[in-house]
């Protein structure tokens, strides 16, 4: 049913950047403060809004501090991310570890999972800039000077 070779690979692949990931997050969180990935983008820049991106960098810069609360409130979807990679890594893990023993093997991500990260995502956007247009709530604190 699933190429048990790709699994593998990947498996390998997913394995070596969570274990690279750990000295990485370990040197940030001393360094979180410089972690920068450029300016702003032609949403906020132009129409004044928050894209489904933006406040990502400081949410793993909270992330790394160990401020879960406040990586949330910035931008959730680096959590979310770590959750999908997570069961990821194990569901290979355990196709790569069934195979040999005859059990079913699983698909690594359902298209109900790949739509729900994609609607969690939209639903974020919309909500974030709705509640920061009509009710000046701005987590981030860069555009509610302009909405107000």
């Amino acid at each position: 049913m699933y190429d048990i070779r790709w699994q593998r690979i990947w498996l390998a692949v997913l394995t070596l950047v969570g274990i690279a990931a750990v000295p990485l997050v370990i040197y940030l969180s001393g360094h979180a403060d410089d972690i920068s990935f450029g300016g702003p983008c032609f949403l906020w820049k132009y129409f004044h809004i928050y894209c489904p991106t933006c406040g990502g960098t400081r949410s793993v810069q909270y992330f790394v501090k160990g401020k879960l609360w406040e990586s949330l409130l910035a931008n959730p979807a680096p959590i979310i991310m770590c959750i999908f990679y997570v069961r990821i890594w194990g569901t290979l893990l355990y196709n790569c570890v069934a195979f040999g023993k005859g059990k079913r093997m699983v698909p690594p991500m359902t298209d109900q999972e790949a739509w729900g990260i994609l609607i969690m995502i939209i639903v974020y956007f919309i909500v974030r800039n709705l509640l920061m247009i009509f009710f000046h709530i701005d987590y981030l604190g860069d555009l509610a000077v302009y909405w107000q």
